[in-house]
């Protein structure tokens, strides 16, 4: 098994989405097996299908974006907003 050194932060691509299953059609989520507070996450332009992960394994994944891994090097702290469809 090869292991690989990490170099820097970790930090989610800026492209990703993170959509709450209740922001989906009905339609949608009669066609998904998920639950109320989860979360599909997807990028866009890319051939990778979208999983669904639990409200908890989101908000751990919004610990990762650009924004709050900058403001971790730089010692300040923020709680990630939830942005809904431009709301």
């Amino acid at each position: 098994m090869t292991q690989t050194a990490l170099s820097g932060p970790l930090v989610l691509p800026a492209d990703v989405l993170l959509v709450p299953v209740a922001d989906l059609s009905q339609a949608a989520r009669l066609q998904l097996n998920c639950q109320d507070g989860d979360v599909a996450i997807t990028r866009p332009r890319l051939r990778t299908p979208s999983r669904l992960v639990s409200a908890g394994a989101a908000e751990l994944l919004r610990e990762f974006a650009f924004e709050n891994a900058r403001e971790s090097v730089h010692g300040t702290q923020r709680r990630p907003q939830i942005v809904r469809d431009g709301k």
